[in-house]
């Protein structure tokens, strides 16, 4: 019995060796296999890495440009605030003049009015004083 005992505890300890060699080379392949994967994984993830670089890379430089286009347009649009402004300047500034032009045509306008009157009464005036005149001559004729 004891020898039978001592047997079978020899076959589950080598049936058990068996299984710690089997669950050994099974752990040991999918050690392996494991490190394949990663390997794998690490290859692209470097490989992602890289591109996402290239992609940051570009979007950086895009974004610069976008940024440079977006200064020089504020800048053209303060230039040109500031040539409307001067415009506004020049118009109102020719308003005013023409304003001006204005009141000092109507001002020559009634002075010529005012000319034309007095010429219209100087010339009736000389009418009548050659009227005179001849009145005058006739009498000095007759005498």
């Amino acid at each position: 019995d004891l020898q039978e005992a001592i047997k079978q505890l020899q076959q589950r300890r080598n049936s058990q060796d068996n299984k710690v060699e089997e669950l050994e080379s099974t752990l040991a392949r999918l050690k392996s296999e494991n490190q394949e994967q990663i390997d794998k994984l690490t290859v692209m993830a470097t490989d992602q890495d890289s591109e996402l670089k290239h992609e940051y890379e570009r979007v950086r430089k895009q974004l610069t440009t976008k940024e440079t286009e977006g200064t020089e347009l504020y800048n053209r649009i303060s230039q040109l605030e500031g040539e409307l402004t001067s415009l506004r300047s020049e118009v109102t500034g020719a308003r005013q003049s023409e304003e001006q032009m204005g009141q000092e045509l109507a001002s020559t306008s009634a002075q010529l009015h005012q000319y034309q009157h007095q010429y219209q009464s100087l010339d009736s005036e000389r009418s009548r004083l050659f009227e005179e005149v001849g009145t005058l001559r006739n009498l000095v004729s007759e005498m």
